[in-house]
Order: C-alpha cells, then sequence, then structure tokens
C-alpha cells in the first residue's frame, strides 16, 4: 500500500500525481466495466461475456501500446489503439506521468465516451426489454356496459 500511495517501488514508475492515476484507472474501469455489462445485456451472459474478454482484454491490452508501442503493431491492431478504453488510458497515463499531459485530454474524452454510450446502450436494452413485457390492464365491462374507474387503474 505505501509503493502504491509513492507511487512505485523506488524506481518512480508513476511520476504524474496519484489523484490523476487513480482517476484514469477509476475512469477506466467504468469504461471497461459498462463496455461488458452492455455487451451481456445484449449478447447474455453465455456469449456476452466471451466477446468482451476478447475484444477488452486481448485487443486492448495487446494494442494498448503499454508494452511496446502502437507503431510496431500489425496494421490492422494500430487503429484499436486509439478506440479501446486500455489503449486510451495507457496514452492519458503516459501523457500525465512523462510527456506533460500529452494524451490526456484525448484519453479523458474516449473513456467517457465509452462510458457515456454504453450506459446509454444498457438503458435503451432495459427499456426495450420493458416495452416487450408489457402486460395491457384488463378492462372489464360491468352489467350496465360501464367502465369503472378501479378496472382501469387499479395497482394488479
Amino acid at each position: 500500500m505505501v509503493a502504491l500511495l509513492r507511487g512505485g517501488l523506488g524506481f518512480d514508475a508513476l511520476s504524474g500525481s496519484f489523484l490523476g492515476t487513480a482517476g484514469l484507472v477509476a475512469l477506466l474501469g467504468t469504461a471497461v466495466g459498462s463496455a461488458t455489462m452492455a455487451l451481456v445485456r445484449r449478447l447474455g451472459p453465455a456469449l456476452g461475456t466471451p466477446v468482451a474478454s476478447v475484444l477488452l482484454l486481448t485487443f486492448g491490452n495487446s494494442s494498448s501500446g503499454g508494452t511496446m508501442p502502437s507503431q510496431y503493431l500489425l496494421a490492422w491492431l494500430s487503429p484499436l489503439s486509439e478506440v479501446l478504453p486500455v489503449g486510451a488510458a495507457v496514452r492519458a497515463i503516459q501523457g500525465l506521468a512523462r510527456f506533460d499531459n500529452d494524451g490526456l485530454v484525448e484519453g479523458v474524452m474516449v473513456l467517457t465516451t465509452w462510458t457515456a454510450v454504453c450506459a446509454g446502450l444498457i438503458r435503451w436494452f432495459h427499456q426495450r426489454e420493458q416495452r416487450r413485457n408489457f402486460v395491457a390492464p384488463q378492462i372489464r365491462p360491468h352489467a350496465a356496459g360501464a367502465i369503472k374507474w378501479e378496472d382501469v387503474h387499479s395497482p394488479g
């Protein structure tokens, strides 16, 4: 815990501010979590979880530029570095720590966009499911053919 608060084990691995780095990591977790929730909500747990794992973990980590710069990636992997959450977070943290905040604003924008779009999708999926499962109230005519107010607005 002390090493985390100090920013490293004496190597000054993360020379940026602790709060800035913690905020970016929290934003990364929110973006990845909301994307995973949206995929699971749409595709179901049996298919959504593996798709999220491959997309966000496998492609996200390998194309992030954390271990190897994106210029050394295959041509089709390089664009993923700019749009997937992990790549955006790595660039933002590197910019915060070493490069005078270069890439910080873009990284925060990408992570915020992922979070907002996926939260909107989750809400849309939920509303669509509620509309599909909606059961209209049953209106029962009485002896004289009149409809009572209680029949239309009853809680059950």
